[in-house]
């Protein structure tokens, strides 16, 4: 998983008054750190909201599978 993302939070119910962000691609969640780009069968599901680059012309989002020869990308106008 790519995208051209800057800043993050990880989503909570309710959403809190103060979010506590973190900087694409790494996360931490449940003590561990997470590299958002390396997904596995075996890593523990949870919501992620990104913000695209306030600066980019476009927003861009990608996922593959190598072993599989699979990728998959989404590009969109952040107007």
């Amino acid at each position: 998983l790519d995208c051209n993302a800057t800043t993050g939070f990880l989503y909570q119910e309710p959403i809190p008054e103060e979010l506590d962000t973190f900087q694409w691609p790494h996360v931490e969640h449940m003590g561990k750190q997470i590299d958002l780009r390396l997904q596995t069968a075996n890593t523990d599901t949870f919501g992620v909201f990104m913000v695209v680059d306030p600066q980019a012309e476009q927003g861009w989002v990608t996922a593959c599978t190598p072993s599989q020869g699979v990728m998959l990308g989404y590009v969109w106008s952040p107007e």
